[in-house]
């Protein structure tokens, strides 16, 4: 599922009815940059693949975010992917692993 936020300068809202995925996309930013302490509540045992939807038949789940470098700049891509399996993460930026 691809979900394009755009932002304008100064304050962003992500408004919605109950149940529409605020929520989600916050959780798929703070878990591309790794942060975990806002997502902590969707894993209570600390196991990050648990992230990943357990009907998935791959078990593998990816999250990306695209940062627009303004006019006459590149952008910049970090993505990470979870495997379900062993919890293992890979990160990459402008698609070289990191």
């Amino acid at each position: 599922m691809l979900i394009h936020v755009p932002h304008r300068p100064g304050i962003n809202f992500v408004i919605g009815v109950n149940g529409s995925g605020k929520s989600t996309i916050g959780c798929a930013i703070a878990a591309t940059f790794a942060c975990t302490e806002p997502i902590a509540h969707r894993v209570p045992d600390g196991k990050v693949g648990n992230l990943v939807n357990k009907y998935c038949t791959n078990r593998v789940s990816s999250s990306e975010i695209v940062i627009s470098g303004g006019e006459g700049m590149p952008d910049v891509t970090i993505k990470r992917t979870i495997k379900a399996v062993d919890g293992e993460s890979v990160f990459s930026m402008d698609g070289g692993s990191s």
